[in-house]
C-alpha cells in the first residue's frame, strides 16, 4: 500500500461521478485555485459533494481544497490522453501490490487488500466498485471473477431501487449531475388510478 493513502478513508464514491467531476472542471476555461462547498454545492449536493472531495484528497488530487498540478493535468486532458494518467495515479495511491498483482488475485485476496487500505463495513463495497471501475477504465488488466463485483453492486444497487418502487410508477433515468427538475421526477402511469 502507498505510504501516503494511510489515515484517510480510500475514494468510495462512484467511479461515474468522478468523470462527472473531471469533465465539469475541463469545461472551466480556468480551474479555481479553491475547490470549496461554494463552488461544488450546485453541482454534487450535500453528501455527495463531500465524500467526492474526501475521495480527492485520497487520491491527492486535492491538497485540503486546493487542486494539485496532477488534478488540472487529468481534468484537461482529452478521454483518450486520461486513461495512462489515471493508470499512473492508481497504482501509484493504491499501491503495486494490489495494481500488479490484480490479474492473479481471487476475490478474497482483492477483498483484503482493499479493506487493507482502511475501507469500514458502510464503505467497502463502494471502494471496491470505484478502484474496479477505475481500474478497467484505466486498462488495468484483472479477472472476471474480480470485474464482475462492480457489476454485481451496480445490479443490487438497481434491484433496490426497483423494488422500492411504488406500484404504478414508469422509471426515467436522471441526468447524471443534473438539476433533477421535472423531467427527471416519475411519471404516474394513468391507468393504474
Amino acid at each position: 500500500m502507498a505510504e501516503q493513502t494511510r489515515g484517510t478513508l480510500p475514494m468510495y464514491g462512484s467511479f461515474s461521478t468522478f468523470v462527472t467531476f473531471l469533465n465539469w472542471l475541463r469545461e472551466m476555461s480556468v480551474i479555481p485555485s479553491q475547490i470549496d462547498r461554494s463552488l461544488w454545492q450546485s453541482k454534487f449536493g450535500g453528501g455527495l459533494g463531500s465524500q467526492l472531495m474526501a475521495g480527492l484528497r485520497f487520491l491527492k488530487l486535492l491538497d485540503g481544497e486546493r487542486p494539485t498540478e496532477r488534478l488540472r493535468q487529468i481534468a484537461k486532458a482529452s478521454d483518450e490522453d486520461r486513461k495512462p494518467i489515471l493508470k499512473d495515479l492508481i497504482v501509484e495511491i493504491y499501491g503495486t501490490s494490489l495494481t500488479d498483482e490484480l490479474i492473479s488475485m481471487t476475490p478474497g485476496i482483492f477483498e483484503r487488500e482493499i479493506r487493507n487500505l482502511g475501507t469500514t463495513d458502510s464503505t467497502h463495497r463502494k471502494a471496491s466498485s470505484f478502484f474496479i471501475q477505475a481500474a478497467k477504465h484505466a486498462g488495468i488488466a484483472m479477472p472476471d471473477s474480480i470485474a464482475k463485483k462492480a457489476r454485481s453492486a451496480t445490479s443490487t444497487r438497481r434491484g433496490r431501487a426497483s423494488a422500492a418502487k411504488p406500484k404504478g410508477t414508469v422509471h426515467t433515468p436522471r441526468n447524471e449531475g443534473g438539476s433533477g427538475g421535472e423531467d427527471n421526477k416519475p411519471k404516474t402511469n394513468k391507468r393504474t388510478q
